[in-house]
């Protein structure tokens, strides 16, 4: 980096924070009571757009201690850094500990505290702190160098997790990470989940090596030597990475750094930056397969296949508003997008990213739905052969059992009817036909199903014969028709008969249970509700079904004659009761020319249906 960051002092401990570099220079000496220069301590600079740094304030730096490795947490409303003191007058060693301050709520920053003992161990040095975000979790964790006991040798790096209220567990040695030598300098970048750090225990190109390592939820991957140019045969250290993935920083002592004197050219580090084609933004956009509309409520994890074929997890987005997943990918890695969605078919889509793909890419994710599809065929039970000419309904079934009529299907020329059906329903399959009665209900449920299914249903309905209905009783109210009338015929129909009688039950009710003790007036009440309901409605109902049979039956070619006997009650005379039983009759026989928009006229007409009539009047009656 230029003059005015870099001096022949040490610089160290860089990071780019929106447009300003905060780093950390060993360019401050002390001096002594009598003006005398003494040791070199070092301080936090910042710079913007590469002008020579300038000490930054606020209480961050200590003029009589070492103050460096600032670093901010993800939402920058702390920053931690490192004071190093020297161990005593005469020694060049230092022991540190990790310091931070908390910014209030109108920008300006608080008092530096010092973290407590379980991160600043008596007896131990801290320092090199980092603060990575787990992207599942959203909590965040200190990184850190210590020598402290329990290690695997000299500094080794440490995590520790901060908790909800500000408190720090206990840190663990992230073991994956430490050798028998110095290991530290880590760095965690949020967005692709890899910890950045120095070793010198690896065989390496020399002295301390930068290296990474990838994060995949509780587990890690494989150590990475990031190798020729950030690595040379000297010191790499403190390596940082900008958010976008193109820009790192990190200090070296490497041949050409500045020094303070030739015979000590190798003893200071300078900083350095380094573009990187390393990371590429991935935009992916999610469809409906069937009309490619936006399929928003998606879960997308983005899954990175490294080099031994081990799966890592590098970040899982879930959208509820959108159909937008933005992702950072590395060039030069195979992913895999594992999408899925209530309803859909969850899938795999396989994206490579090259070394030259442009900074911007985007994949398409056509996921398709979950159809349940159901095809239903119709038989004649008598004959086992197909029976067109049904209507077969949906029916959905609620949690009490209450149906609801949703898809309804009539073939008039095939046997097979098609349904798609809604996941996790219950239904009933009903089939009918006019003439016909259905054996069974079929219940189908699509509650579970997570993959396309096709279900096959067969039904067979049994025809509906005369000797189902037959004989048929249907009732009259007194002297109807027409009241008071000696004509043997009417133009009334027994339907209408039927409605005005059926009206009057609870009058009738009344009327005979009048006289009578309670108890009585009970059970004759009984017995008038369940004449009015299974004799006189019902009989209506019956008439109807036996009409429907008889058109069915005549419409295949066949002749029927219908006796029809009329009654009449022993209220009045012979003739009287005679004529009232004959119109009893010719209402019947309106119905049959009105039923169903005069469907069985044709066949009347023709002599096709033939109707004899048989008024007995006032005898004891028998069901026709």
């Amino acid at each position: 980096m230029p003059e005015g960051i870099n001096t022949p002092s040490k610089e160290f401990g860089a990071v780019m924070v929106n447009d300003t570099l905060y780093y950390s220079s060993l360019n401050f000496e002390s001096t002594d009571d009598k003006g005398k220069k003494n040791r070199r301590y070092a301080r936090i600079l910042f710079s913007v757009d590469g002008v020579a740094g300038k000490e930054l304030l606020n209480g961050v730096n200590d003029t009589t201690k070492h103050t460096a490795n600032l670093v901010f947490n993800k939402d920058k409303t702390k920053r931690y850094f490192t004071r190093c003191r020297y161990k005593d007058e005469l020694s060049t060693e230092i022991t540190c500990a990790i310091f931070m301050q908390a910014q209030a709520q109108d920008g300006t920053w608080g008092e530096s505290m010092m973290l407590p003992d379980q991160i600043n161990e008596a007896g131990t040095s801290n320092t090199h702190p980092s603060i990575g975000m787990d992207k599942l979790t959203g909590d965040e964790y200190l990184y850190f160098a210590s020598d402290r006991a329990n290690g695997k040798g000299k500094l080794d790096i440490w995590v520790s997790e901060i908790l909800p209220e500000g408190g720090f567990s206990m840190p663990k040695n992230l073991h994956i990470v430490n050798t028998e030598e110095n290991d530290v300098s880590p760095f965690f970048h949020n967005p692709t989940q890899t910890l950045f750090y120095s070793s010198e225990g690896k065989q390496g190109l020399g002295g301390l090596d930068i290296y990474k390592i990838r994060k995949n939820n509780n587990s890690w991957g494989e150590a990475e030597n990031m190798g020729k140019p950030v690595n040379s045969s000297l010191n790499d250290l403190h390596f940082t990475l900008n958010d976008e993935g193109n820009m790192g920083y990190f200090s070296s002592n490497r041949v050409g750094s500045t020094y303070l004197e030739e015979e000590y050219k190798l003893c200071c580090e300078d900083l350095y930056a380094a573009e990187f084609n390393i990371m590429a933004d991935l935009l992916a956009l999610v469809f409906n397969k069937n009309d490619n509309s936006e399929l928003p409520e998606t879960t997308i994890r983005l899954l990175e296949k490294l080099p031994n074929g081990e799966i890592l997890e590098v970040a899982t987005l879930s959208n509820p508003e959108s159909n937008i997943f933005p992702f950072f990918v590395e060039r030069g890695k195979t992913y895999f997008l594992e999408s899925s969605h209530e309803g859909f078919v969850g899938q795999i889509d396989t994206l490579f990213v090259p070394f030259d793909a442009p900074d911007k890419l985007e994949q398409n994710i056509y996921l398709n739905p979950i159809s349940v599809d159901l095809q239903i065929l119709t038989y004649d039970l008598d004959s086992e052969e197909p029976l067109s000419g049904a209507a077969v309904q949906i029916i959905e079934l609620g949690e009490n059992e209450e149906e609801k009529i949703v898809q309804e299907q009539f073939n008039d020329y095939g046997s097979d009817f098609k349904f798609p059906l809604e996941l996790n329903k219950n239904y009933l399959i009903r089939a009918t036909k006019p003439g016909y009665k259905p054996l069974e209900e079929l219940k189908l449920s699509t509650e579970d199903i997570k993959k396309p299914e096709q279900f096959l249903a067969e039904l067979f309905l049994k025809r509906i014969s005369f000797s189902d209905f037959l004989p048929l009783a249907i009732y009259f109210d007194n002297d109807y028709p027409d009241q008071n009338s000696s004509n043997r015929t009417t133009d009334v129909s027994y339907e209408e008969t039927v409605e005005e009688y059926y009206e009057r039950k609870e009058e009738y009710k009344l009327l005979f249970t009048e006289p009578m003790t309670q108890e009585e007036a009970f059970l004759m009440t009984e017995r008038y509700e369940a004449f009015f309901e299974r004799e006189v409605k019902e009989g209506m109902e019956a008439l109807k079904k036996f009409s429907s049979v008889l058109f069915h039956f005549l419409e295949r070619g066949n002749e029927v004659r219908i006796k029809l006997r009329g009654y009449a009650s022993p209220r009045a005379e012979d003739q009287y009761n005679y004529n009232l039983s004959y119109r009893r009759i010719v209402s019947v026989e309106n119905f049959l020319r009105s039923y169903n928009s005069g469907i069985l006229i044709p066949y009347m007409t023709s002599g096709a249906l033939s109707i004899e009539r048989d008024p007995i009047g006032e005898k004891m009656h028998q069901t026709m």
